[in-house]
């Protein structure tokens, strides 16, 4: 949120079999490292962060076994003093996970990752919002007919322009994989064309600068 405020977010691995949360910050001058719950038995994990100020940030990732058959969203907060947990959305029977979160401001946050219905092979997109007061679900495309649909990265620049990035898979095997991209116009989530250079594609970054200016990246 400023030179002197920025957070970094990860794993730790006190045994490598049992990973912890870890979230470091920098005031300006150096990174050390900021006590941070782990809310689940093993394999805690925080793949993203955003602040909206130097008292409001969040960070998102997963919990679960080794195999994914009980894996959980994460959703940490910042209140300018400790981090915390929030009370995320699991939608699916296993293998719930957030990959990216976006902090336009304290009453409007998006957070994004997948969600499996069965098993691993069986995921489908997951999108959450906040208006401050807590996380709910919002309805997503999921385009791949093999059944394996994941998001990687959201960004917003507005209340009505936002956008994530993924990729689904078009046979079982995954022997093809095309680049997914959802915008968000205010009202709801919908699919929009995106290059496949490749038999197998992925997006793994977007950045929301303006409803006219938009950047992603990926393999």
């Amino acid at each position: 949120s400023s030179a002197a405020d920025a957070w970094a977010v990860g794993v730790q691995c006190p045994s490598c079999d049992n990973t912890g949360t870890l979230t470091l910050h920098w005031n300006g001058t150096r990174w050390s490292m900021v006590l941070s719950p782990a809310p689940g038995p093993k394999d805690n994990t925080l793949n993203d962060v955003a602040d909206v100020s130097p008292s409001d940030a969040w960070a998102v990732g997963s919990y679960g076994n080794s195999n994914c058959t009980t894996a959980a969203t994460v959703i940490l907060h910042w209140n300018g003093t400790a981090w915390s947990t929030a009370k995320s959305p699991d939608p699916g029977a296993g293998c719930n996970e957030l990959d990216g979160v976006s902090a336009l401001s304290a009453t409007s946050l998006w957070a994004v990752g997948r969600y499996c219905k069965q098993a691993v092979n069986h995921c489908h997109t997951l999108i959450v919002r906040s208006d401050g007061t807590g996380w709910s679900t919002v309805a997503s495309p999921n385009p791949g007919a093999a059944d394996f649909d994941s998001l990687s990265e959201v960004s917003a620049d507005s209340a009505s322009d936002a956008w994530a990035v993924g990729n689904y898979c078009t046979t079982d095997s995954c022997a093809v994989v095309k680049t997914l991209m959802l915008h968000w116009n205010g009202t709801a989530w919908s699919q929009v064309p995106s290059p496949n250079p490749g038999p197998i594609d992925f997006v793994n970054g977007v950045k929301a600068i303006s409803p006219t200016a938009h950047a992603s990246v990926g393999e």
